[in-house]
């Protein structure tokens, strides 16, 4: 009985032995063991993955993906494709990577910007230098360079208001609202947008209109203290072209009212 009992554990044993080893080589350094090959996909296949992206909101991991699909069914044991395919499916992935992002824009468009397209945009930017995306690019990316320029005129607007009156800044800064909002209808809607166009627009003629008048009351020749007051009390606060809101005007105003000892807006 044992005669035969021997062989069987001895096989037993080397089985369990060969399979602990097996086990141990497949699962070094405590990972997992590989994964199967990957199914081998057609050109056909690949194509319908590529044209998938760009009827998708944009969308790095799935790009990456099917691109690493075209590089590993495209060489060596896994090939399914040869080099002509796969520089086809290359450059249709690409233009369809950048039809994802117009996907997008038009998202963000229909939001009226309420979602951020900053990621977006900067990947559209470096997406535009490849060849045949420019095209498909070039109006989101005015578009969304229109709507970051709009964002700084509040504040070129203040620092304006903080000066001294200058023609030329006031017809820039109006040209700035034309070039960036009102001739970018993409952006009509947009609600900070629009607040930004018509408090620029209110802001703009109401500091034109008290400064000129400033300018010329101040410019116009007086004989006596009693003309200064008449001429610049209607500056002073709490009246209807008060400058209290404007620092260069305020500025002047004090300073009259100091030479003449708060005679101007007593």
């Amino acid at each position: 009985m044992n005669k035969f009992l021997k062989p069987i554990l001895f096989l037993l044993i080397a089985a369990s032995v060969v399979g602990i080893m097996y086990y141990m080589s497949t699962t070094e350094n405590g990972g997992d063991p590989p994964p199967p090959p990957p199914k081998p996909q057609s050109y056909a296949q690949l194509q319908e993955k590529c044209n998938s992206i760009g009827q998708n909101l944009w969308n790095k991991t799935d790009y990456a993906d099917i691109k690493g699909k075209i590089e590993t069914f495209s060489s060596g044991s896994n090939k399914t494709i040869d080099a002509s395919q796969a520089n086809i499916l290359k450059t249709s992935l690409e233009l369809q990577y950048a039809q994802s992002m117009v996907k997008s824009f038009d998202y963000w468009k229909e939001n009226k910007g309420i979602n951020s397209i900053d990621e977006v945009y900067n990947v559209m930017k470096a997406q535009s230098s490849v060849s045949g995306c420019n095209e498909v690019l070039k109006r989101p990316l005015e578009v969304i360079a229109n709507y970051k320029m709009a964002l700084t005129i509040p504040s070129r607007v203040n620092a304006f208001l903080s000066s001294n009156y200058s023609e030329p800044v006031y017809v820039n800064l109006n040209k700035m609202l034309d070039d960036y909002i009102v001739n970018t209808p993409e952006l009509n809607g947009f609600q900070t947008i629009d607040s930004i166009n018509n408090n620029s627009i209110t802001n703009l003629t109401a500091f034109k209109q008290i400064a000129t008048k400033f300018n010329q009351n101040f410019n116009w020749p007086k004989n006596n203290d009693e003309e200064w007051r008449q001429y610049m009390y209607p500056f002073c606060p709490g009246k209807t072209n008060s400058v209290e809101k404007y620092p260069a005007y305020k500025y002047r105003l004090d300073s009259l009212n100091s030479v003449y000892q708060n005679s101007i807006c007593d």
